[in-house]
């Protein structure tokens, strides 16, 4: 399910490739070669696709209600700070989205089946939050803390766009990698069952993309994100927005104290969509994962294991 056609995908963006861009095995996963392929691709509206999604969970319970037969889930959405939910659809920014939380899961879990198995696989950004308490038979996996974000593979100088979840990835790995007992997966009801082997076959078709290289000297420079990621502008520009939209959402004091003149100024001119030298993001990178990561993560991890029945660091406001 989905709140776009991928024929209107391919339109506009020619292909899609998955896979990290610095290394031999990124592949086309969508393109105008595929379309008659793509199957079973429900496509709703973006203000519809929650509804629909929900129907759909509560329907699949009920058919598998009195069978001890699991339902397994994949979400595919931003994830939203503190409160763990995932945007599903809508229109515009990411924060404005219809957002999945654990309670509306559960409510259609429930709806038509009061002892529901389930799987759910997240690949958002503080999806384990979705693991932390379940009161249901729900096993959930996510690649990240509850309070981390996930960093997709880098943009590719080829596509210019993001490469996919690194989660998405390394579960394909592992399906691959399997070799328990000649597995396989069931698909429409037992209709039709895919061997392991021939998943891995399907994988080996998808065409494979140059890699970004390192030698090409009209690739752009990188700015560096973090001691071990290193990014394109855009994406760069991208993440830094994102942390500076959270950091900015967390009283962080007011913007004429002299510890916060810089770097409240150069947030405020990115979330405005002005253009910063990539200098003036580099440094604004550290600076804000500092302070969110660094001090504001482990002042709540401290207070959380001593156990003090107080707000976490980023609901504080210490000028009030």
């Amino acid at each position: 399910m989905t709140c776009v056609n991928p024929e209107d995908l391919i339109k506009k963006y020619s292909e899609f490739a998955h896979g990290d861009a610095r290394t031999d095995d990124r592949r086309i996963v969508l393109d105008a070669s595929m379309k008659d392929g793509v199957k079973d691709i429900l496509a709703f509206t973006g203000n519809d696709l929650m509804e629909k999604f929900l129907s759909y969970v509560a329907e699949a319970s009920k058919e598998v209600k009195n069978t001890n037969r699991p339902i397994l889930t994949l979400v595919f959405g931003h994830g939203v700070k503190n409160t763990y939910a995932i945007t599903i659809g809508g229109t515009g920014a990411y924060h404005n989205c219809p957002t999945l939380t654990r309670p509306i899961f559960n409510e259609a879990l429930l709806r038509h089946n009061p002892n529901p198995i389930v799987a759910i696989l997240l690949t958002s950004c503080f999806g384990g939050g979705w693991v932390q308490t379940q009161y249901l038979n729900i096993t959930s996996m996510a690649d990240v803390k509850h309070k981390t974000q996930l960093l997709s593979w880098s943009e590719g100088s080829s596509t210019g766009r993001y490469c996919g979840s690194r989660h998405a990835t390394e579960v394909a790995k592992a399906l691959i990698k399997t070799e328990i007992g000649g597995l396989a997966f069931s698909c429409d009801e037992g209709d039709e069952v895919i061997a392991s082997s021939t998943i891995a076959a399907l994988v080996e078709s998808l065409r494979l993309v140059q890699k970004s290289g390192s030698t090409d000297s009209s690739q752009p420079a990188l700015i560096r994100f973090s001691d071990t990621i290193s990014l394109s502008t855009s994406e760069a520009e991208f993440r830094i927005k994102r942390l500076a939209y959270d950091y900015m959402r967390s009283n962080p004091g007011p913007d004429a104290a002299a510890r916060n003149h810089s770097v409240h100024g150069s947030c405020n001119r990115l979330l405005r969509g002005k253009n910063i030298p990539d200098i003036e993001l580099e440094l604004l990178a550290g600076e804000l994962r500092f302070r969110l990561e660094t001090i504001m993560s482990r002042a709540t991890e401290y207070k959380d294991r001593l156990g003090i029945p107080f707000p976490d660091c980023s609901e504080c406001d210490v000028e009030k």
